[in-house]
């Protein structure tokens, strides 16, 4: 998956299948964004962790509590898996957890994260 993001209103496009085409928004190309894997000098308050509970995929965003303000809080969650994508959007000054239902035998390949300061984030699952 690639994401991309208007420099001119901020929104964010995730393309599911890669066709070489970089998109415009406002009259702009979009820029490509790198997922981070790692933030040492951020405190793990960015990279989602997770639990699989009886067929339940618990997600929330940081090891260490991530602020949810209407300055500074998580956009969304969305969930790659072998069978599609599962996505939560949050309010500003809602607590970035989510959980979603998966099929029997669905395998989770990469759980992302929107951070509206800090940008795309990324667990692998393995």
């Amino acid at each position: 998956m690639k994401f991309y993001k208007c420099n001119v209103c901020g929104q964010v496009l995730g393309t599911i299948e890669d066709t070489g085409v970089n998109p415009t928004c406002c009259n702009e190309p979009m820029e490509l964004l790198e997922a981070k894997v790692e933030e040492p000098e951020l405190g793990e308050k960015h990279i989602p962790v997770y639990k699989l509970c009886k067929g339940k995929l618990v997600t929330k965003i940081g090891s260490v509590a991530h602020p949810a303000t209407n300055e500074h809080h998580i956009e969304w969650i969305l969930v790659v898996t072998d069978k599609g994508l599962h996505k939560k959007d949050l309010k500003p000054t809602e607590t970035p957890e989510a959980t979603f239902c998966l099929e029997k035998g669905e395998t989770v390949k990469e759980i992302y994260a929107f951070c509206n300061l800090h940008s795309l984030w990324k667990k692998e699952v393995k």
